[in-house]
């Protein structure tokens, strides 16, 4: 049996109303597509049966069909396709910033902006969560690490983030932290909240980039995790809202 699929090429939502059938489009990439044109998805091969094109929003979509049912997100998009098969690759799906501080400090003349914090990971042990933050022209990731035992960082300690292809970026503890004693509900818990800074290179890699395992050394030992798939935006997420 076989399924139709909606693929929508940019971030927005489409208004059906609108819709215009098309034979042929060029995209924002440049690049032209067609109708009959193959496209390949989690090794499944489609082929595009009709484009659409909404006169109001200038957006495109695909309906394709194929032998599987399959499901491709608003946050995708098609590139490589000047070969056959096309290559349909996840793209970043940035949330509204929302923000803990926005403002000038009178005293020191600076410009500070902090966002709200969004987790990359947690149990019932530990966890993780991220915000952006810059101050005038630096810019920061700041990381909120807690645990249910204590720990510290050595100054010059890694926090490495895996991104596609297992490619890595570490930041570095700029000096030793040890953890401070927090009451949570009836737990004890330990937490370090962190600066880390960004030159411009390693932003833009993390602006551009979903994050899928992080590593970060302690004083006596290493912890490692996967991050969930909600999650693996939330780091270019936070970044984003201080470009």
């Amino acid at each position: 049996m076989k399924y139709i699929t909606t693929l929508f090429l940019f971030m927005s939502v489409f208004s059906y109303s609108q819709k215009v059938v098309r034979s042929k489009v060029t995209a924002n990439n440049g690049i032209e597509y067609k109708r009959g044109q193959e496209i390949t998805f989690s090794d499944f091969s489609y082929k595009i049966k009709k484009i659409y094109n909404d006169k109001k929003t200038g957006e495109l979509f695909f309906e394709i069909i194929g032998d599987q049912k399959i499901t491709i997100n608003v946050n995708q998009e098609i590139k490589n396709c000047n070969i056959k098969p096309c290559e349909i690759v996840k793209t970043i799906d940035y949330d509204n910033c929302r923000y803990k501080r926005d403002e000038f400090d009178r005293f020191t003349k600076k410009s500070v902006k902090q966002t709200r914090g969004k987790l990359i990971y947690s149990d019932f042990s530990r966890s993780v969560s991220v915000h952006g933050f810059k101050v005038d022209g630096s810019k920061y990731l700041e990381v909120l690490f807690t645990d249910n035992q204590l720990f510290s960082f050595n100054e010059g300690g890694s926090f490495m983030l895996m991104l596609k292809d297992e490619e890595v970026v570490t930041l570095n503890f700029e000096k030793s932290i040890v953890a401070d004693y927090a009451r949570a509900g009836n737990f004890d818990i330990w937490k370090i909240r962190t600066l880390l800074p960004l030159n411009q290179a390693l932003f833009n890699k993390l602006v551009d980039s979903n994050v899928f395992e992080f590593r970060y050394y302690t004083v006596d030992r290493y912890v490692e995790k996967k991050i969930g798939e909600k999650s693996r935006n939330n780091i270019a997420s936070v970044l984003k809202c201080i470009e």
